[in-house]
């Protein structure tokens, strides 16, 4: 059984079955910044936390932003990523909101 995993794309040799911990500390900040980035805006224009009908939207705006910085990770990577992050967001935007309100009284 060959268990090939990489693929040359644009004269690169990339890794298809790569995970989100094989990626460098740095990156996966960057990318955890712009999922909640995405997500807090999301957040604002509803004025409650975004249920799951706009989770691809948020991944998708997130993973253009991936590309763009040319990192290479596989969408699905990104969206188990985002599922298991999304409730610390929410937590996150709850506290912030706490803190505003705490510092206008």
């Amino acid at each position: 059984m060959s268990r090939k995993n990489h693929q040359t794309i644009d004269g690169r040799l990339l890794r298809t079955d790569k995970r989100i911990g094989h990626l460098k500390q740095k990156q996966i900040e960057k990318i955890n910044d712009w999922l909640y980035e995405v997500y807090q805006m999301q957040y604002q224009t509803l004025n409650q936390p975004p249920d799951k009908r706009h989770n691809r939207a948020i991944v998708n705006a997130a993973y253009d932003k991936i590309q763009a910085a040319d990192i290479w990770i596989p969408y699905g990577e990104v969206w188990k990523h985002y599922l298991k992050k999304k409730n610390k967001f929410e937590k996150r935007m709850k506290r912030e909101e706490n803190r505003i309100l705490e510092e206008t009284d």
